[in-house]
Formats: C-alpha cells, sequence, structure tokens
C-alpha cells in the first residue's frame, strides 16, 4: 500500500494540444484523489455529491475561483478513482487470503487443516 507521502499533491500539468486554430496550451488536473475516494467510499457518498463537496471545499480555500478553474473536480474522474481504489483493495484482499488459504482455519473452536 503507498503511503501518505507518495499522495500528497500533484500539480496539474501542462499539455499542449494542437486545434483547428493552431496550438494552444491546455491545462490539466492530473492530481490524486485517493482520499477523497476513500473517503467517499467509506460513508457511501455518491460520485455527484463527492464531487460537488470536494469542489465547493476548493472554492472555500480559494483555489478555484472565476478565473482559475483547471482544478474544479468532476463526477468522471471522482468515478475513476474510485474504480482504481477499488482495484487496489481487492488486490490487496487477494493478497491476503492467499496467505490465509491453506493453512488453517478456526470453526467452532476447532482447528481444521485445509
Amino acid at each position: 500500500m503507498l503511503t501518505t507521502d507518495e499522495h500528497d499533491y500533484y500539480p496539474a500539468k501542462k499539455v499542449t494540444k494542437v486545434d483547428k486554430i493552431g496550438i494552444g496550451e491546455i491545462q490539466q488536473n492530473r492530481m490524486s484523489l485517493e482520499h477523497l475516494s476513500r473517503a467517499c467510499d467509506r460513508f457511501n457518498v455518491s460520485d455527484r455529491a463527492g464531487a460537488a463537496i470536494a469542489t465547493g471545499v476548493l472554492k472555500d480555500y480559494a483555489i478555484i475561483t472565476d478565473t482559475e478553474t483547471r482544478h474544479v473536480i468532476d463526477r468522471s474522474k471522482l468515478r475513476r478513482e474510485l474504480t482504481k481504489h477499488r482495484e487496489v483493495i481487492r488486490k490487496e484482499e487477494l493478497v491476503l487470503f492467499s496467505l490465509v488459504d491453506g493453512v488453517c482455519m478456526l470453526t467452532a473452536g476447532n482447528m481444521q487443516s485445509w
């Protein structure tokens, strides 16, 4: 599992894209939302509600303003992070259960080997 130091903050990256008019520089939000997705998953908050709450907090801290909107969190980004987070948990559980599988199982006070 990754530590919190590895997921503190990833600044938005500048990506140059070619459009019909010419070459333009577009800011993209590439921050990891692991902690937000875990909190939404823990309290069973929907994608839309989680994105609205997170964006509201960013507005309160003046990270999102009328001119600076690249850090807005939409429900699609949160849904992708939730899927990624659930996949990590699933893999961790598979490793844990594979270590337990075949060792022993306690049932009704009796130890049974498998």
